[in-house]
Parts: C-alpha cells; sequence; structure tokens
C-alpha cells in the first residue's frame, strides 16, 4: 500500500493547531499530514471525538483509503449523536469543566492553554443523523483512551464492537490523548 497523507480533524470547540503535537510526531514517523487533502493525495483521516460524526460526511472518495478514530464518536447510519447517548446531553455539552472532562491528564498550564482555545459550537451539530458508516466501506482503526471522561471507554468500546472489524488501539490518556501522548497516537495510524 502507498504511504498516504494523514487528514487531521479536530473534535468541536478545538482548532487545528491542537493537533499540532500529533502533526510534529507525524512527522518524525515519515508521515504528511494536513487538515485538508489536497488533490491527487491518498488519505489518511484522523478525527477525534465530534471529529468522528464530521469526518465520514466529509470524507466521502476522493483519495481517502482509511479512517481513525481518536476516542471518537461512531455511531450508526440514521442516528443522531443524541440518541446515541440517550437523548440527554452529555455532561461535555456544557463545557462546564473542561479540565477535569478534556484535559486530567495534562499539566494545568498546558490545559489552561487549551481550555483559552476552546470555541463555542451550536448545540444543533448533536441533532444531525449520521449519514455514512465508512466502517463498511474502508479499512477503520480506532484508538481508545482509557482514561476518558468525555467518551467514556465502555461507551468507546461499545461502537468498536458496533463497527465490526476494524484495528484498535489503546492508550493510557485522557479524551485528549493527541495532546498528553501524541507519541503514542501516532504509531497506530
Amino acid at each position: 500500500m502507498a504511504a498516504s497523507t494523514v487528514v487531521l480533524v479536530p473534535g468541536a470547540w478545538h482548532q487545528p493547531a491542537c493537533m499540532n503535537q500529533l502533526r510534529d510526531e507525524l512527522r518524525s514517523l515519515g508521515l504528511d499530514s494536513v487538515t485538508l487533502a489536497d488533490a491527487g493525495h491518498l488519505v489518511t483521516v484522523v478525527a477525534h471525538s465530534y471529529g468522528g460524526l464530521v469526518a465520514p460526511r466529509q470524507s466521502r472518495g476522493g483519495g481517502l483509503i482509511m479512517l481513525v478514530y481518536l476516542a471518537a464518536f461512531a455511531i450508526p447510519a440514521g442516528q443522531t449523536l443524541s440518541e446515541a447517548v440517550g437523548g440527554a446531553p452529555p455532561p461535555w455539552a456544557t463545557r462546564s469543566n473542561p479540565a477535569e472532562i478534556f484535559y486530567h491528564d495534562l499539566p494545568r498550564d498546558v490545559q489552561d492553554y487549551w481550555i483559552a482555545r476552546l470555541l463555542p459550537t451550536t448545540r444543533a451539530v448533536i441533532e444531525i443523523p449520521n449519514t455514512y458508516e465508512p466502517w463498511k466501506h474502508l479499512p477503520c482503526t480506532y484508538i481508545l483512551a482509557e482514561q476518558d471522561r468525555a467518551l467514556p471507554l465502555e461507551a468507546q468500546k461499545a461502537a468498536v464492537a458496533a463497527m465490526g472489524e476494524i484495528t484498535t488501539a489503546s492508550v493510557d490518556a485522557s479524551h485528549s490523548l493527541l495532546l498528553s501522548v501524541p507519541g503514542e497516537v501516532a504509531i497506530p495510524v
């Protein structure tokens, strides 16, 4: 298989800059990464958190050869995120305690840095039905975050089980595994 360009898709509220450490690690492994795919590239899309719902919608076709989920939502076609989490907004939806929910394994100054860069997201995004299940059509990898407080490990495992035959890896990290252990995340990509 030819080497692909890795496309990084951050989760809700996060700017693309939160992927910079992971991009550095990927570069050290000889992998190119971008935030948007350029024409003519074979593409591996890496999606974090809510990005697991957005990436499949935006990346059908083209040169897409693999999708990697980083502690990301992966729900069946026709289902909304709201339905997937039981109808009530999950604790992270209010951003009431991002240090504990997203960044609890990072030093306080790093938590503060990323909290200051969180962006607003409309509640409407959790009501949009998923339209595509990429795991039925192309290779997918799911990297579980064992200490995740936003998307608990059991929920991640349930998503993986529903996806069928995919590759998995697991890291001992918070929901923001791309910030706390980017070297460990880059290896399975």
